[in-house]
């Protein structure tokens, strides 16, 4: 699943809405957490700004909803303009997540079994 906020121009420290929020559903704790963040509508790599390290949902809901965030780095740059200043192994931002991991029970309403999501 792939979700874009609105564009907030002219800043570098964007804030936004309650509304800006997007619920992605996973169903194993195996599945992997890829974030980027781009540039304006940008829908491909060159306007990337910032990334996100892959892991695995299990690390989210571990850590992500502390007060530490998401760190994230800059983009690996292989051009030859790119500035030897550049640490890409420094955070250069970082983004907080609220994740909780749903929990199927059993119910039963009558004669017929139903699950319930917690």
């Amino acid at each position: 699943d792939e979700w874009s906020s609105s564009v907030v121009p002219r800043t570098c420290n964007p804030v936004w809405g309650a509304k800006e929020q997007h619920d992605f559903l996973f169903f194993d704790w195996r599945q992997k957490l890829g974030i980027e963040v781009l540039e304006g509508k940008s829908l491909h790599y060159s306007g990337a700004i910032a990334r996100a390290e892959p892991l695995c949902i299990v690390e989210a809901l571990k850590g992500l909803d502390s007060q530490d965030g998401l760190a994230l780095y800059a983009p690996v740059d292989s051009s030859d303009d790119a500035t030897e200043e550049e640490d890409v192994n420094q955070p250069c931002g970082r983004l907080y997540l609220r994740c909780e991991w749903l929990v199927l029970k059993l119910a039963s309403r009558g004669t017929d079994e139903s699950c319930l999501v917690r």
